[in-house]
């Protein structure tokens, strides 16, 4: 973790000359089947230097989480005074097959049915499916 914090206190003394940067900590709530154990000491640590580079304005840290998991994390982990929350939900079926259409995938209907009842409002998986039907 040290080497990561030196290296952003370098980057602020220089200007940002990149801009500043966002650590992105994608499916927080997935481990196996279960959510991430707040009350777990690596986690705890690793928590407390996510929140470290926030206060001292390095880095901007998000976590991208299930509802259930951010409220945990606001209750057990005490993120509650470093963080702003926000909800963000996947775009609906109907939105999906627009996408799907405007893709100019050629695909029918049906297949659209099939990729919009498998990956719901998923936009990665969506795009790694039109990536692949492109191919």
């Amino acid at each position: 973790f040290k080497s990561i914090e030196i290296a952003l206190l370098q980057e602020r003394e220089t200007g940002w000359r990149r801009g500043i940067p966002v650590i992105c900590i994608e499916e927080m709530h997935v481990r196996g089947r279960e959510m991430v154990d707040p009350k777990d000491p690596l986690i705890g640590r690793f928590l407390e230097w996510c929140s470290h580079l926030a206060m001292k304005q390095l880095a901007h840290v998000v976590f991208v989480a299930s509802i259930r998991a951010a409220m945990k994390l606001e209750k057990v982990a005490g993120l509650n005074d470093v963080r702003d929350l926000m909800f963000v939900d996947f775009p609906n079926s109907k939105r999906s097959r627009e996408v799907l259409v405007q893709a100019g995938t050629g695909l029918s209907e049906a297949d659209h049915d099939m990729i919009v009842d498998k990956l719901g409002g998923d936009m990665k998986s969506m795009v790694k499916a039109i990536h692949a039907v492109r191919r």
